[in-house]
């Protein structure tokens, strides 16, 4: 919700066409997210031995691997982006962007590691606060800058913060390590979901690609717009689906029975919260888009319901993707 309200207010501050150029760091985000992500986070809350301190230290040095290879990625290719996405006066925007994924490599994972215990408390502290803090930020940013640099930095912002809080509430020592048997295991678990990652990035920012390459940067400000607020509500629901039944499912796996009672129960819930969603765009979704981003995104009613509807699908496939990852079945995806 703080993510939708700071996009509504920077939506409302700048142009239709700042905004568009703005979704465009989403779209980069998206794409290192996409090229480097092998779940580690997913991996110590579904791991039989995820409690040893050698495999999260471990982890935490495939991760500052993976950050700094997403960084120099960023870095080095943020002249041909900027190209395809026909703004090549701001080259210098994207290299700085490349700090998101280097910051994000010294997260500590005790925020994560917590939630086999379903010790919830840390990690949502340090999310909220993290989007708070970037949410306060775009009224200054607004006013010295007035253009699409607002998002820029309040991303930055709220990815600092999250590392500074992870390490705050961590109860174990930082460290970072290297084996290649955790490697190996964390390749098998992380890579099928990479493949599905390559296939969700199309899906949620290849269509903007095209936009911005194709027709402009105000087409896209109106269509992220309907994007932003039919995935806001989906993001909310399928990470709270998977914290909730994930820690459950993993530790079962062994009990046949009960792993598949609590498995329906989660295919279950994922179907309810699909209809609902469904339901909820159809009748105040069109109000609620005008209500918060303003006349000026109107054009966004033309898509927005289907959207929605993709959206409500998204999530009903949680349900089978946090049973099968529960099992270390990730090509499952």
């Amino acid at each position: 919700l703080i993510i939708l309200f700071r996009n509504v207010l920077i939506a409302r501050l700048i142009s239709v066409e700042n905004f568009g150029i703005a979704s465009t760091f989403a779209i980069a985000i998206g794409v290192i997210e996409m090229l480097s992500n092998v779940s580690l986070d997913r991996m110590i809350v579904q791991a039989k031995d995820g409690e040893r301190p050698d495999l999260q230290r471990a982890l935490q040095g495939i991760q500052v691997v993976r950050g700094a290879a997403g960084a120099a990625l960023m870095f080095v290719l943020a002249g041909v982006y900027a190209s395809v996405m026909g703004l090549p006066d701001i080259v210098w925007a994207f290299q700085l962007l490349a700090l998101y994924p280097l910051l994000r490599a010294f997260t500590h994972l005790d925020v994560f590691r917590f939630q086999r215990a379903m010790r919830f408390a840390p990690h949502v502290v340090t999310q909220v606060a993290s989007q708070a803090l970037s949410l306060l930020a775009v009224w200054p940013l607004a006013w010295f800058f007035g253009d699409f640099q607002v998002t820029l930095w309040a991303i930055l912002a709220q990815q600092a913060m999250f590392l500074v809080l992870s390490h705050a509430f961590a109860e174990r020592r930082y460290g970072i390590g290297w084996d290649r048997a955790t490697f190996n295991q964390a390749m098998a678990f992380g890579l099928p979901l990479l493949g599905n990652a390559v296939l969700v990035f199309a899906t949620f920012n290849g269509d903007r690609a095209i936009i911005a390459n194709q027709i402009g940067m105000e087409t896209l400000g109106w269509f992220s717009v309907a994007l932003t607020l039919t995935l806001a509500p989906t993001t909310v629901l399928a990470q709270t689906l998977q914290s909730f039944f994930l820690p459950q499912l993993s530790k079962l796996q062994e009990d046949a029975a009960q792993f598949a009672r609590m498995a329906y129960t989660t295919i279950e819930a994922g179907f309810l919260v699909s209809a609902a969603q469904a339901i909820g765009f159809a009748l105040f979704g069109p109000a609620v888009l005008i209500l918060l981003f303003g006349s000026k995104y109107g054009q966004a009613l033309e898509v927005l319901i289907w959207l929605a509807v993709m959206q409500a699908i998204r999530v009903a496939k949680a349900g089978p993707v946090i049973v099968a990852i529960a099992k270390g079945e990730t090509r499952n995806p």
